[in-house]
């Protein structure tokens, strides 16, 4: 995952991020087995233990992590 995130087309988006967004974060998690977690985990997990990354123009959400539950 490091090498991904350091490198290529993700590198060379995430330098626009702070310009490009109102609201991003990130979760750091460890898993076992191969399967990623359902949406619904996921998005529980970002609201519950995310870091909100640094952008210039946050939206009111953005401090608390109160993003709209994603939709299926």
């Amino acid at each position: 995952m490091r090498a991904f995130r350091n490198s290529g087309d993700h590198k060379k988006v995430m330098l626009r991020l702070s310009e490009w967004c109102d609201e991003a974060a990130y979760v750091h998690r460890e898993q076992d087995g191969d399967s990623a977690p359902d949406l619904q985990t996921a998005y529980a997990r970002l609201v519950s233990d995310g870091v909100v990354s640094r952008v210039r123009h946050p939206s009111s959400s953005h401090a608390t992590r109160a993003f709209p539950t994603p939709k299926v």
